[in-house]
């Protein structure tokens, strides 16, 4: 059974005009009132998304939804809601009201977003995928539409479902960590493929005709294309986490890392992530990735897109790993003591003002799948930067990300460090000097101790007295 929204034609909200409450019921097949349309709103990302794909609707883009003509004589009604007010409410839920409208600006326009909260954020700008759970987001109030059996009306159809807008989070909570229950999950069902289309769509519900893709294979060899390139490239489109991203992907479809990939399983998990190939680009990647016909490792394939790093910057994050570990490279270190550790403050990004400290740190947490408790090993470390090394052409900037926000002293020009941090040492002569302090990730900014022991290994002996210089 699925969930369906109808117009009601039979209620109108008390005091406004040409407003209608909307319900839904469960049903085994589609209906003739809920039948809607999907109108494209002018957004600022328009011409971010690729070409070809005007027409195709993306997770955050701003829509408008219409009710079926046929049920209202010619005339446009649109999804709305506004926000909640002691006139404007849901009758049976007091919840946000969500009505079918003639007119209006602001309380017209939705998007969408995808239901997992760990990868909603890598989704945003990717097309959506037709009969597929999404999240129907009110822009205006920013709360996702909703239809619970615990609120109904008594209409000319029976016993219906309110619709309203309200984060379902489950036991009565807010939280807004927790994803959103059932009754906030819908879907854009769409008809068949036409004879002649392949039945597996893509996000969007875009289909590739048979005749298509045969002119394509004669047009193209898979060894003229240069396909890991291709992926790469777009990969690199979606941020610096764009790898980690893939990763993730293509795991949920090998759950326990003991199987490889079959083709169809590697091409399902690329359109999720919004990479799209031909029948021919993917059989040349195919190739290249699994030679010998045994299947797709996902660690395989992660090196074949990403290539290796340079030793330089394996050396530089060997660097960081062992201030991070505290002079011990062997032991690991528990994640949440790594996040507190990283310093977000100095980050490249952070000092130019390209993002906010807070954006910086969430990107690093989303590339990792970790608890709390969990060690992060060198390896799990030296994985990390080889899949943003990749993503990363400029040198230069590399090499300042990872001495700021590791704290590893040196490097020259525009690359140096400019995190460690500065004290004035009181000598027991009476002078001064200012001076740096190498590699003090771990030192706090009242640990004198830890600073003189610190300036020691430097070679700075003989101190009175330090202090913090700014």
């Amino acid at each position: 059974y699925q969930r369906r929204v109808h117009g009601d034609e039979c209620i109108k909200v008390a005091g406004q005009p040409s407003r209608y409450v909307l319900t839904s019921a469960l049903a085994k097949e589609p209906l003739l009132r809920n039948t809607w349309f999907i109108e494209k709103v002018q957004g600022p990302d328009d011409e971010l998304y690729p070409p070809g794909q005007s027409d195709v609707l993306h997770y955050n883009q701003p829509f408008k939804i219409i009710l079926n003509p046929e049920l209202s004589n010619g005339q446009l009604l649109y999804l709305a809601s506004e926000p909640l007010s002691a006139q404007t409410y849901a009758k049976s839920s007091r919840r946000q009201l969500v009505s079918a409208v003639d007119h209006g600006t602001l309380g017209l326009v939705w998007k969408c977003l995808f239901p997992d909260l760990d990868y909603r954020m890598e989704m945003e700008g990717q097309p959506v995928r037709s009969n597929t759970a999404l999240i129907i987001n009110h822009m205006q109030t920013n709360q996702p539409l909703c239809s619970s059996r615990s609120h109904f009306y008594i209409n000319d159809f029976g016993k219906e479902m309110e619709v309203s807008c309200y984060a379902d989070r489950g036991l009565g909570t807010k939280k807004r960590c927790l994803p959103e229950q059932p009754s906030n999950h819908w879907a854009f069902i769409t008809g068949p493929p036409a004879a002649g289309e392949i039945a597996s769509q893509g996000r969007g519900g875009v289909q590739l005709d048979e005749a298509s893709l045969s002119q394509s294979a004669a047009t193209l060899s898979p060894g003229r294309i240069d396909v890991v390139k291709k992926v790469k490239e777009r990969l690199i489109t979606r941020g610096v986490n764009c790898f980690r991203g893939l990763t993730r992907v293509l795991r949920i479809l090998d759950d326990d890392g003991l199987r490889p990939l079959d083709r169809y399983e590697l091409n399902s998990g690329l359109q999720t992530y919004g990479i799209a190939f031909s029948a021919v680009e993917l059989t040349a990647l195919v190739e290249i990735v699994d030679p010998h016909e045994q299947g797709i490792w996902v660690t395989d394939l992660m090196h074949t897109l990403r290539g290796t790093m340079s030793d330089d910057r394996r050396q530089l994050v060997s660097e960081a790993y062992y201030n991070l570990t505290g002079g011990d490279p062997t032991a690991g270190v528990p994640f949440v003591e790594m996040k507190a550790l990283y310093d977000a403050k100095n980050h490249p990004d952070v000092l130019t003002r390209t993002r906010s400290a807070e954006q910086v740190m969430q990107d690093f947490t989303n590339g990792w799948n970790k608890s709390p408790d969990d060690l992060v090993s060198w390896s799990d470390f030296e994985d990390y930067y080889e899949d943003l090394s990749a993503a990363l052409d400029n040198s230069v900037y590399f090499e300042l990300l990872i001495r700021n926000v590791w704290h590893v002293a040196g490097g020259q020009g525009p690359a140096a460090n400019t995190s460690c941090r500065r004290v004035l040492v009181t000598y027991s002569n009476g002078s001064q000097t200012v001076e740096r302090l190498n590699n003090d990730l771990r030192i706090a900014k009242d640990d004198t101790d830890g600073m003189r022991r610190c300036l020691e290994a430097q070679g700075i002996t003989d101190i009175k007295k330090i202090q913090l210089y700014s």
